[in-house]
């Protein structure tokens, strides 16, 4: 007989009711930390929000038993910041990093992670609901990161979601374009802004689904964890996900436009801890008409997914393999993390990193394995080339020096992270 370890779990043991896999993906790059024009960050109202999400769900017991959050960072690389949990626990405080965007690989992880979920799930003998994917950020992607890698990953989002095994909730994280000179605005160019809105509503195959929060309305994060919270109820009392007049983006449309109500949320019922039914909703013909919906939408998926295999199936999968076999890592010099200039060669990653007398070089898998760990004796560029057959590296020139300052830095990466630190622009598509 094979040992079930998930079974008799204490997790599943205590608590065993129906779950909601809720996956948040937060985009914490050094452009989260602008304030546009507002009294806080961008990072800071995502915390603010994340917290009135799990506020929300404890207030019903039902709610509070049901929904497991995971929650992802995404700088360079993406981070697993709290793994599978219920909402006891107050949430981690996220902060923005001095790194990049580089949400392909947050949206990869997550999906990952909400796949491995549902098997614990089903092991233990764990009913459960469609698992949700909300993804916070500004939409800033940066120009280093494959944007046929986002595109696909953007793809797999929408198949998922379009097959009904998915609940996708695109949030744009970022302060509207307000005109203060001569071509001049707080915080973006409006037609930037434009491009990254579309950019975030691309996730879902709902071209209404994108929520996008005004960050000057200090009252726009609280209403959308409210709905949130509010939606995750309905669905752990098998309602599905509420229409709510705040945010008709969420309403199902039929072919002639007009919307259809699904079920409005009106008050928890404490006697029975059930939502109260809009009476006026006919489930049978909604159900029917959503049928429709999405029998037309997969059949729209197929035949531009069978026109992209037609037209660039090599491509597709020599850039997919790419992905999947690109190594990361964390490069540390003298115990400080560092962001060396990288690049890939197929499977293998290229680093060129300023080193000086006496520093010690660390590099560190994603698992904290390390890899690499030596003291170097003279100043100079190097180049570290990493593949499966290990680490080869060489000097490649000597210390770029610029001014008479610059002679006397010990380390060039200190003035690295002070540039970016004073740059804030920098994270754009």
């Amino acid at each position: 007989m094979t040992y079930n370890k998930y079974l008799n779990s204490q997790e599943f043991v205590d608590n065993n009711a129906k779950r909601i896999p809720v996956c948040i993906v937060v985009d914490c790059s050094g452009s989260m930390r602008e304030y546009d024009g507002t009294s806080k960050s961008r990072i800071e109202r995502v915390n603010d929000g994340i917290n009135l999400f799990y506020e929300g769900v404890r207030k019903n017991p039902k709610t509070k038993r049901a929904v497991d959050v995971l929650i992802i960072q995404v700088g360079n690389n993406a981070k697993i910041l709290r793994d599978f949990e219920d909402t006891v626990k107050n949430p981690p405080e996220l902060k923005y990093l001095t790194e990049k965007n580089n949400l392909t690989e947050g949206v990869e992880l997550a999906l990952d992670c909400l796949d491995k979920r549902k098997q614990i799930y089903k092991s233990a003998n764990i009913d459960y609901y469609q698992p949700w994917l909300i993804i916070m950020s500004d939409g800033g992607l940066n120009r280093e990161f494959s944007k046929n890698d986002f595109r696909m990953i953007q793809q797999e989002v929408r198949e998922r979601e379009i097959d009904g095994k998915l609940s996708v909730f695109p949030v744009y994280v970022q302060g509207r374009p307000v005109k203060v000179g001569e071509n001049e605005y707080i915080p973006i160019k409006p037609e930037t802004y434009e491009d990254r809105l579309k950019l975030m509503s691309e996730f879902s195959s709902n071209n209404n689904r994108l929520i996008n929060i005004d960050l000057a309305d200090s009252d726009s994060f609280e209403k959308l964890f409210q709905f949130l919270h509010k939606s995750a109820s309905s669905v752990a009392n098998n309602k599905g996900i509420i229409n709510d007049s705040n945010y008709g983006n969420f309403q199902q449309n039929t072919n002639n436009n007009t919307n259809i109500p699904l079920y409005r949320y009106e008050e928890i019922d404490n006697n029975n801890d059930t939502l109260i039914e809009d009476d006026e909703t006919d489930l049978s013909n909604i159900n029917e008409e959503l049928n429709k919906q999405q029998e037309l939408e997969r059949q729209r998926i197929k035949k531009a997914r069978k026109e992209l295999e037609n037209s660039s199936n090599e491509q597709v999968i020599v850039q997919q393999t790419r992905r999947n076999n690109r190594i990361a890592v964390d490069v540390y010099v003298n115990d400080k993390k560092t962001y060396p200039l990288k690049s890939y060669d197929g499977t293998r990653l290229i680093m060129e990193i300023q080193l000086f007398n006496k520093d010690n070089t660390k590099i560190v898998t994603n698992d904290g394995k390390v890899i690499y760990n030596e003291i170097f004796h003279s100043d100079g560029r190097y180049q570290f080339v990493i593949s499966e057959n290990g680490i080869d590296v060489k000097q490649i020139g000597s210390v770029v020096k610029t001014s008479e300052k610059s002679r006397t830095i010990k380390n060039m990466n200190d003035e690295i992270e002070k540039i970016i630190n004073e740059v804030s622009d920098w994270d754009l598509i």
